[in-house]
C-alpha cells in the first residue's frame, strides 16, 4: 500500500465521494487509478464507516486506515481519553503502539510521546495519521518495542504496553507469558525504564490471577464503555502497600467510579435476605472486579442468594452504580400471566434456562418489560418489576 499516493487529493476526494457506498459492490468494479489497488481503496472506506462511532476523531479526510483486524483490536476514542486522563507527566512511552490512538490521547496531556510499532505499515499509517492530525510531540518509530527499550538508556515518567493476546498462529491467549510481549520475562525491564507502568489487557482475564502474578501492582481498573466490559488496565509502581486498589469504571453513563481495597473482597459478606421492594443490579465493571458484596455493605443491602449475584432492599438508592428496579408483583401462574408476553428476562441462578423458559411459557425475550426469573434464599421466584434506573 501507498502511503503517499493514498494521500494524495485526488485519491482522497474520491473516497470522499465513495465513503458511503456498499463495499462489497464496489469490490466488483475496477480501480478508478492505475497505480492503486481496488482493495486498498475498499479498505479506507471500510476502515472510515468502522470509525464512525468507536473513534470519531478520525472520521475525516487525509487520515489512512490499516485492515480491519487492526482496527478492531485498537481502543476507542472513550476508552483512550479515559487511560490519558488516570496517568500524568513529561513523557510517556507506548512499545506496542498500533495504530496510535492511546497515543493520540496521550498526546493532550503530556510533552513527549514515543510510539513503537513493529509492524511498518501500520507504524507509517499512524505516523501519517499524527501529522495529518497536528500532533508534533508524537515521535514514531518502526521497532519492536522490547528491543528499543534494551538499547537506550532513556527513561520516561510513564511506559504503556497493550501486549498482543493472540499467538503465531492467531488464536487467543490468557496467561501472561504466552502474550506477545511476555511479560513476565520482561517486567523487569519495563518496570526499570518507567516510574509507572500501564498494562492494557483483555476483558476476559482473571483479576486473582494478576494479583498473584505481577510484582509492583497498585490498581487495577475494570473499564466498561456503556456497561460493556472493554479493558483491565494494571498499574505497576515502586510501592510499599501490602494492598491494590481494585477501580470499576463505567464510561460513557451517569455512574460514579466505585473503589475498594483487594482485601476487602475476602474480608466482607453481604448478608442474605427475602426480596424487597427493589432490586439491585451491579453493573457490568463491578461485577467484573469481583466487588458485588463489598457494594452491597455500602448501600446496606441484602443479597438474594448465596448464588445469584442480586441484591435488594425496601430502600431507593438512586445513587446505585448499577441497574435499579422496583418490584411490582410476583407471578403466581406463569404459563398464563407470561403467555405471548413481549419481556425482558432477568435471569440469575434459575434451574430452568431461557430456552425452556420461553418454550414452556410462550413468551419471548425481545421487550422491555422487565421480568425476574431468580433464587432468592430457599425460593424460586418470578416476579415483574419495572425500571427505575437503568
Amino acid at each position: 500500500m501507498d502511503i503517499e499516493r493514498l494521500k494524495e487529493e485526488e485519491v482522497q476526494d474520491w473516497l470522499e465521494a465513495h465513503k458511503h457506498e456498499n463495499v462489497h459492490d464496489l469490490a466488483f468494479k475496477k480501480s478508478p487509478f492505475e497505480d492503486i489497488l481496488m482493495k486498498d481503496l475498499l479498505q479506507q472506506i471500510q476502515g472510515r464507516n468502522i470509525v464512525k462511532k468507536k473513534i470519531p476523531l478520525l472520521d475525516q479526510q487525509g487520515i489512512l486506515f490499516p485492515p480491519k483486524l487492526n482496527l478492531e483490536q485498537t481502543s476507542s476514542e472513550a476508552t483512550a481519553a479515559h487511560k490519558a486522563s488516570i496517568i500524568k507527566g513529561k513523557s510517556v512511552i507506548d512499545i506496542t503502539g498500533g495504530l496510535g490512538i492511546d497515543c493520540i490521547a496521550f498526546a493532550s496531556s503530556f510533552e513527549q510521546v514515543y510510539h513503537l510499532e513493529q509492524n511498518k505499515e501500520l507504524q507509517a499509517i499512524a505516523a501519517s495519521n499524527f501529522k495529518q492530525l497536528g500532533l508534533e510531540n508524537i515521535t514514531s518509530i518502526a521497532t519492536d518495542g522490547i528491543d528499543y527499550l534494551k538499547q537506550t538508556n532513556e527513561v520516561w515518567d510513564v511506559l504503556y504496553v497493550d501486549p498482543s493476546r493472540r499467538d503465531d498462529a492467531k488464536n487467543r491467549v490468557f496467561l501472561l507469558e504466552d502474550m506477545t510481549p511476555n511479560l513476565l520475562e520482561h517486567l523487569e525491564l519495563i518496570s526499570f525504564k518507567a516510574k509507572l507502568v500501564l498494562i492494557k489487557l483483555s476483558p476476559l482475564i482473571d483479576l486473582s490471577y494478576l494479583l498473584h502474578t505481577l510484582d509492583g501492582v497498585v490498581e487495577i481498573q475494570v473499564v466498561a464503555l456503556k456497561n460493556e466490559v472493554k479493558e483491565i488496565l494494571v498499574k505497576i509502581e515502586k510501592s510499599n502497600s501490602s494492598t491494590t486498589k481494585i477501580t470499576a469504571v463505567n464510561l460513557e453513563s451517569d455512574q460514579i467510579h466505585f473503589e475498594f481495597k483487594s482485601d476487602e473482597i475476602d474480608n466482607v459478606s453481604c448478608p442474605l435476605g427475602k426480596i424487597g421492594k427493589y432490586l439491585y443490579e451491579p453493573n457490568a465493571a463491578i461485577q467484573k472486579s469481583g466487588g458485588n458484596e463489598v457494594l452491597g455493605i455500602k448501600f446496606n443491602l441484602k443479597k438474594l442468594h448465596p448464588n445469584t449475584q442480586l441484591f435488594t432492599s425496601d430502600e431507593l438508592h438512586e445513587n446505585y452504580p448499577g441497574r435499579v428496579f422496583e418490584i411490582l408483583e410476583k407471578v403466581k401462574s406463569p404459563k398464563k400471566e407470561l403467555k405471548n408476553l413481549s419481556i425482558m428476562a432477568i435471569h440469575r441462578n434459575f434451574p430452568d434456562n431461557l430456552v425452556s423458559l420461553r418454550k414452556k411459557y410462550k413468551f419471548t425475550t425481545d421487550g422491555l418489560k422487565p421480568v425476574l426469573f431468580a433464587r432468592n434464599l430457599d425460593q424460586i421466584i418470578i416476579h415483574t418489576m419495572k425500571f427505575v434506573k437503568f
